[in-house]
């Protein structure tokens, strides 16, 4: 419906928020170390979305977003604490809890797109995360220069947030009934079985890409109540009628689509995980290149290069015109579909962009406000990548195993972000040195 299409857009829009607003506020935590504050505020997003695909499933939606809510407010209230009390560690922390949230929230919402149209739903999502872009940036700026107030009363006005986050999920986010009481009467082996795979052979697990398979079952009439399909007469005790049930109208087959998420075994989610290989390495090259821009090169650039203020300036301005081409992309997922060769050529156009930049910072060949366009392409090629890989991961996988795999691929841009930011601080620190900068 339009409210839930509504809801998707701001879910993305204040989960985004608290990861973009210690990216903007960066220069104010570590002015010398924006790198070391980029990785806090990935690094344990990256350990939630790695883990989560096994352990999610323990947790309904509601409570986890209770835990992300409570995060998000931790993250404002402790970073904000830390610079007052001048901090460093205890500025990190925050931005640690924040980046945990982050993460937890992404990774729930993009498998929760499962149950609606996937498409339409990750697009609302995908807007609402590059709102969050303008968005956050946009709350630093007008705080401290429109306003003239501290980082750490912008983040104490901050906890709003959360609060609408909250309301949005229990206003706007019609959550469909997920059941996943299969859960408690299979057996170790029997997801193998119910799946129609063999827990001997790699190959027979299949590629859960380009295809859906389903088990027929013929014992009794089946009905949809919800996102589920379970037995009109409830008599249906066999492991697979619990996870497929065939409609006696036609052939056409109907999946539960919770069940896969609960009763997988370790080394199915491995291996369902590894075969989405050919989305996850596009996510995470086009990731990696423009974080290592903005948290290294970025971070290092000014006009003139020597005055402080003007690399902060530069360093304001060039991620919001990112942001500004991630909001444009995001929200054009419904409008041009990337095809798989478009989803590879995108991010190796966005590592030449890297080496642009870099031997740009170095030479400066192209150096004053109009490389804000180039600042804007890469948020473009970000965005479109985003959206558009995850659209065709929820369009490709088999129905059964979608929730999973919305989860599980979006560990891929948080490990390109990470390994970027390490790669940034080096970056920025060569940068200083060969200008002999220092803040």
């Amino acid at each position: 419906t339009p409210v839930e299409i509504f809801g998707f857009f701001l879910a993305g829009l204040f989960n985004n928020s608290s990861y973009v607003i210690m990216i903007a506020g960066a220069k104010n935590i570590a002015p010398s170390m924006v790198g070391l504050v980029y990785v806090c505020n990935v690094v344990p997003s990256f350990a939630v979305k790695l883990t989560g695909p096994y352990w999610f499933h323990m947790v309904s939606y509601k409570y986890r977003m209770l835990i992300a809510v409570a995060l998000m407010a931790l993250s404002f209230i402790v970073v904000a604490i830390g610079g007052i009390t001048d901090n460093l560690g205890l500025q990190l922390l925050g931005v640690i809890f924040g980046s945990t949230q982050s993460g937890f929230g992404e990774a729930s919402y993009l498998a929760l797109t499962a149950f609606y149209d996937s498409r339409v739903a990750l697009t609302a999502w995908s807007s609402g995360t590059g709102c969050a872009g303008i968005f956050g940036y946009a709350w630093v700026i007008i705080f401290i220069e429109g306003f003239g107030a501290s980082f750490q009363l912008t983040l104490f006005c901050a906890l709003v947030i959360p609060v609408l986050f909250w309301a949005n999920f229990l206003v706007c986010m019609n959550v469909p009934h997920i059941k996943r009481e299969v859960q408690r009467n299979l057996s170790l082996d029997e997801p193998v079985v119910a799946f129609g795979l063999s827990a001997d052979s790699a190959s027979t697990m299949g590629n859960p890409i380009h295809g859906s398979t389903a088990l027929s079952d013929s014992t009794g009439d089946c009905k949809r109540t919800g996102n589920t399909i379970v037995n009109a007469e409830n008599t249906v005790n066999t492991v697979a009628s619990n996870i497929y049930s065939t409609k006696q109208e036609g052939d056409s087959s109907e999946v539960d689509l919770s069940a896969a998420a609960a009763v997988m075994s370790m080394r199915e989610r491995i291996q369902a995980t590894l075969s989405l290989w050919p989305y996850m390495v596009p996510l995470f090259l086009v990731y990696f290149a423009e974080y290592a821009m903005q948290s290294g090169v970025w971070a290092a650039m000014g006009f003139p290069v020597h005055n402080s203020n003007a690399r902060d300036k530069f360093y304001e301005y060039s991620n919001w015109m990112y942001q500004a081409g991630v909001l444009v992309s995001r929200s054009s997922g419904t409008v041009w579909r990337a095809n798989m060769t478009s989803l590879w050529v995108m991010p190796f156009l966005q590592v030449t962009l890297l080496l642009f930049f870099v031997l740009d910072a170095y030479y400066m060949f192209w150096y004053d406000w109009s490389i804000l366009i180039a600042c804007f392409v890469v948020g473009l090629l970000g965005g479109a990548v985003y959206v558009n890989g995850f659209s065709l991961i929820a369009e490709n996988v088999r129905p059964h195993l979608k929730e999973f795999s919305l989860s599980a691929a979006s560990i891929a841009d948080s490990v390109g972000i990470a390994l970027s930011n390490v790669a940034g601080i080096f970056i920025q620190r060569a940068l200083y040195d060969y200008h002999g900068l220092s803040d």
